[in-house]
């Protein structure tokens, strides 16, 4: 199976902007997360090979590279800004067969400069993820839900279809995980996951974020 999309990915993490609410009553949260685990589960299972461009925008802060590199003394002027926002776009292949997966790139732009590098890495600063297309299972898998506190916390259409807002946060006192949390946009009739927002927690270099 070959599946083709666009993902569009940013360094600052922010709420999401919601659709006009949609009338009705909220879906039953157990059967929800049934559903939701069932999708997983399928997916966790899934072959599938995943074609999609991958845009990538980033805000990158020198002064805080500069603290972490041991307070180097600079003076900053018109010609070398402190802050600078870098584009990058690939091209982004994901394929899993035989219980593998295998991520590749080719790096397509480079700011406002047309690029073709094949087998890229990704050249963030600040902004270090992975495996994005198995993120609902870390989430809303059944062997992880007894982790979870889950709340639906509203109602929107994606695309026109009616989704509910499942919120997931850690059980106070659980032990730390890196496993992700954060909030999920599923059709209740299905239970199809089709939209993620996870807590920039789960970010790599999450200090940066902090500060």
């Amino acid at each position: 199976m070959r599946i083709f999309a666009k993902i569009v990915l940013s360094a600052w993490i922010g709420t999401a902007f919601l659709l006009p609410g949609i009338a009705g009553q909220d879906p039953d949260l157990g059967l929800l997360l049934e559903k939701a685990a069932d999708y997983c589960r399928k997916l966790e299972g899934a072959a599938f090979d995943f074609v999609c461009s991958e845009e990538i925008v980033e805000n990158v802060d020198f002064m805080l590279a500069i603290k972490e590199a041991g307070g180097l003394f600079v003076v900053w002027t018109s010609r070398f800004p402190r802050k600078v926002k870098r584009i990058y776009v690939y091209g982004y292949q994901c394929v899993r067969a035989g219980g593998k997966m295998t991520e590749k790139r080719t790096l397509l732009q480079e700011d406002w400069k047309r690029r073709y590098e094949p087998e890229a890495k990704l050249k963030t600063a600040i902004f270090v993820y992975g495996s994005v297309l198995l993120c609902p299972a870390g989430i809303m898998g059944k062997r992880f839900q007894a982790d979870y506190d889950y709340e639906i916390v509203g109602r929107d259409r994606i695309r026109g279809t009616p989704v509910a807002i499942v919120n997931a946060a850690p059980k106070p006192g659980s032990p730390e995980t890196t496993n992700l949390f954060g909030r999920a946009w599923i059709e209740p009739k299905s239970g199809d996951i089709l939209k993620i927002e996870w807590s920039e927690s789960r970010i790599g270099h999450r200090e940066v974020f902090d500060q």
